[in-house]
């Protein structure tokens, strides 16, 4: 048979999946990738989907078999059902559903325990990564609120910081210490840090002293403590 009659078939199927996105938990502030791969060569339109609908990324078309999303600096509005739609001349297919849990807020920067005397100062600092704007919370023993007077936030970059700052301090300032972080997301609760108080205190130590025998000597220390 001549060749200039030969002719070729090409059939295309509906895409097919080789590979699922896979559910994901991450921490707030971080980057993920969902990927899935076809078996086509032929090359597809696709588009990804957040909770059903189509994602702001927009719909592309790719020859290539592996294909990815990538979110950057997550946050709590980014927790969802992730999924994409591969088409062809034939048809089009959806993948299965990728959930994204974004762990938000969580703490980066814990409170440590600390040794002061009377009078002195203390400050003890809880940084957290997540959704702004945050509320912050600080405890004593677990259960006595203290005035956000006494707490000041700041924001570094992408960290928001809370710290408590204890002025002229005395016994009734020892305890424990922690601080709960709270978003439109949820909350997160601080480690228990420990503020030790020595009051009273020895401000002034006996001096030594060289004297003859059968002299008098007069020894004396200076106690330091916060009048109640």
């Amino acid at each position: 048979m001549p060749a200039a009659n030969w002719f070729v078939e090409s059939i295309v199927g509906l895409p097919v999946f080789a590979s699922q996105p896979q559910s994901l938990t991450n921490y707030a502030s971080s980057n993920v990738t969902f990927t899935v791969t076809t078996y086509s060569g032929t090359p597809l339109s696709y588009q990804w989907l957040k909770n059903g609908l189509p994602y702001a990324s927009g719909q592309s078309v790719s020859a290539a078999q592996s294909i990815s999303l990538t979110l950057t600096n997550i946050l709590g509005a980014d927790t969802a059902g992730y999924s994409i739609v591969l088409s062809n001349s034939s048809g089009s297919a959806t993948s299965s559903v990728a959930n994204l849990t974004v762990i938000d807020p969580w703490a980066f920067t814990q409170p440590v325990s600390l040794s002061r005397t009377a009078s002195q100062s203390a400050a003890m600092t809880l940084g957290v990564f997540g959704a702004t704007p945050f509320g912050f919370q600080w405890l004593q023993n677990g259960t006595n609120v203290i005035a956000p007077a006494y707490a000041s936030t700041t924001q570094v970059g992408k960290q928001t910081l809370s710290t408590l700052s204890l002025t002229n301090l005395s016994g009734a300032n020892a305890g424990t210490y922690q601080a709960i972080a709270t978003n439109v997301w949820g909350s997160v609760t601080s480690s228990i840090a420990m503020l030790t108080i020595a009051d009273p205190y020895i401000s002034t130590n006996p001096a030594s002293q060289s004297v003859r025998g059968g002299a008098n000597v007069t020894l004396s220390v200076l106690p330091s403590a916060l009048n109640r």
